[in-house]
């Protein structure tokens, strides 16, 4: 039997695109989306309303593997589940070792940007899994629509997908945020090129990126950034703002902790790591409070930031280099 299944959110069935090249309409015939395109004739499951839009070709994720994972969370390992849970609600009761300094900041200036600009602005969220509190507090409010997705299951998601090819359509978006997703992608550069493709003229991206932080999603952590690195990737827009949200305190947190775990992959460490060692070492982010704005701040950062514009042009590398430092809010102002 045929059961006939929207989008999540059918405010957004205009802006989709097939994942195979982009540029394709999808159609929707009740159970899936399908393209139409002579070359492509792909169809895309549609499972609880929400689309998995892969492009199984080139991505290196699979439907059946989304779908047996899925399948896996629902019908088995009940203890494992509870046992998840219970370790979150008691985290809660612990300092954390990280703060993100900037987010807020920077989440409520792009806001302002957007009501200044559009009577009603679309942003899209990179990789927004189950929710930031920090994000939705700072960012949503009825003159903007949030698109969110990303390549597992989640609540709040409209549909999955892959960064490297983004199923919507050329400049679809007024905005786009990626909070810590470029590090676990294969190939950012090409990511990016899909932010800029798929963004409106002058739309504005907003970027966080790990500099100093150990591995922490497995084989799917890839890659690190400098601030001049973090500015040759965006090297399509204007520059707007970047420098360090999560300064040297936090680094040395996160690599106190990392020693620890080094030494042995037991669950004693892991619960000592988790649940004792932050009582001694939380401290050391609020280091960071005082010297966060700082330029050099950035060369030691737990987590960097980007602020742009798109543009048609290309910032030269020696322009990039020349600038150094003079990317930072604090020195681009006394330059001034």
């Amino acid at each position: 039997m045929l059961v006939e299944q929207d989008v999540k959110d059918s405010r957004i069935c205009s802006l989709l695109a097939c994942p195979c090249d982009r540029k394709e309409a999808l159609l929707n015939d009740g159970e899936s989306l399908y393209c139409e395109g002579i070359d492509c004739r792909q169809r895309f499951p549609i499972v609880d309303h929400i689309p998995i839009l892969i492009n199984e070709r080139t991505s290196l994720f699979r439907v059946r593997d989304i779908l047996g994972k899925t399948a896996i969370q629902s019908t088995g390992r009940v203890w494992q589940d509870q046992l998840r849970q219970a370790g979150k609600r008691l985290v809660r009761y612990v300092p954390t070792i990280g703060a993100n300094w900037k987010a807020k900041r920077n989440l409520r200036r792009l806001r302002q940007l957007l009501l200044e600009e559009h009577d009603h602005a679309i942003v899209l969220i990179i990789g927004s899994g189950e929710g930031d509190q920090t994000l939705e507090a700072n960012l949503e409010c009825p003159e903007v629509t949030l698109v969110r997705f990303d390549v597992y299951f989640a609540p709040e998601i409209d549909m999955i997908a892959d960064s490297h090819e983004l199923p919507f359509k050329d400049q679809s978006f007024d905005a786009i945020v990626c909070q810590s997703v470029l590090e676990h992608v294969i190939d950012p550069d090409r990511c990016v090129k899909e932010i800029h493709r798929t963004l409106k003229a002058d739309g504005i991206v907003y970027a966080e990126v790990p500099f100093i932080q150990q591995v922490h999603a497995k084989a799917y952590d890839f890659t690190r950034f400098t601030l001049g690195g973090l500015r040759r990737l965006f090297r399509d827009f204007e520059l707007v703002d970047a420098g360090a949200e999560g300064g040297p305190g936090m680094a040395l947190a996160w690599s106190i902790t990392w020693l620890f775990r080094s030494l042995s992959a037991s669950l004693a460490m892991e619960v000592f790591t988790y649940f004792v060692l932050p009582l001694f070492i939380f401290w050391l982010k609020y280091i960071d409070y005082f010297i966060v704005e700082s330029p050099q701040a950035a060369d030691a950062a737990s987590e960097l930031y980007f602020f742009g514009r798109r543009s048609e042009s290309v910032t030269p590398d020696r322009q990039i280099v020349a600038e150094y430092w003079m990317n930072t809010k604090n020195d681009r102002s006394r330059a001034s």
